[in-house]
């Protein structure tokens, strides 16, 4: 059929060796035209629709051997097969999404056409199932068959393995307000949501834990600059869970002064205060 490469075989000669034929000897003629000499091969192209294929060789002229072998298939060069697509495929999905679970992840190919060839699935061009996270594009190869051409690297789709959260706890102190966002946390916890048997921490030496506002008020804590360690650190992300305390609000004092007056039996109760420079401001 076109697109074929139709291969000279002589096993069944005698002798049977390809080191006793002369390659520049080869003649290949479709339909009774020659159309290429000295190749063990020939690729059939449109132009050898309908037609049979000869082929002839011989002997090297020293090997003892003399003659010429000819065949001439019995079977007219036919039309290229045609190219199995997604239309014969049955995809459920063309992107599947999942968490990291040390678990193998497997992308659903089937046919929907009985007659094409064997599926293969490729995952970033293996056919090893992926575990790790991280973003996978999803080919197929397709075998040959009676009725379809192959197929490789036809694109179905992408599997996406997400990062698995770690989720980072502590306790957090509540602060008198000091013009600053700088946290004081204890008791962190930093493995919860890690799957028994991978090597992964979270490092918190480098830390820094903050308000997210620098004025007075019951508020969320952030941890910053922490980060992965570990073989399996590439399948996690952190996490913190909402943790919140309060800024307190900050007393400050001024010292009041009242000013000397004349005795007024009238206005008593009137006089004049003045007040120092507060002290306890935060610079």
């Amino acid at each position: 059929m076109v697109d074929a490469t139709v291969q000279l075989d002589v096993s069944t000669l005698d002798p049977s060796s390809k080191t006793y034929y002369d390659p520049d000897s080869i003649v290949w003629s479709v339909g009774g035209q020659e159309v290429a000499t000295g190749s063990w091969t020939l690729t059939l192209t449109e132009d050898h629709l309908g037609q049979t294929v000869t082929v002839s060789v011989s002997p090297y002229a020293d090997s003892g051997y003399d003659g010429t072998a000819s065949f001439t298939t019995t079977i007219r060069v036919s039309p290229s097969l045609p190219e199995p697509g997604l239309d014969q495929l049955s995809i459920p999905h063309s992107e599947v999404r999942v968490t990291y679970d040390k678990q193998v992840h497997a992308f659903t190919v089937n046919a929907t056409d009985a007659n094409i060839g064997d599926i293969t699935v490729r995952y970033n061009g293996t056919t090893t199932e992926p575990v790790n996270a991280g973003t996978y594009v999803v080919t197929v190869d397709i075998g040959t068959s009676a009725v379809w051409a192959p197929v490789s690297g036809l694109r179905v789709g992408t599997l996406v393995i997400e990062p698995r959260p770690v989720y980072v706890v502590f306790t957090a102190a509540d602060k008198t307000y000091d013009g600053k966002v700088n946290a004081t946390v204890s008791n962190i916890d930093a493995s919860r949501g890690v799957i028994s048997g991978d090597q992964v921490s979270v490092n918190t030496s480098a830390a820094s834990f903050e308000f997210k506002d620098v004025n007075a008020g019951y508020q969320e804590v952030e941890m910053k600059y922490a980060y992965l360690e570990g073989t399996a650190r590439n399948n996690y992300v952190i996490e913190q869970e909402p943790i919140y305390a309060n800024i307190l609000q900050k007393e400050i004092t001024a010292t009041a002064y009242a000013a000397d007056q004349n005795y007024d039996e009238d206005n008593y109760d009137v006089f004049s205060i003045t007040f120092g420079s507060p002290v306890g401001l935060v610079a």
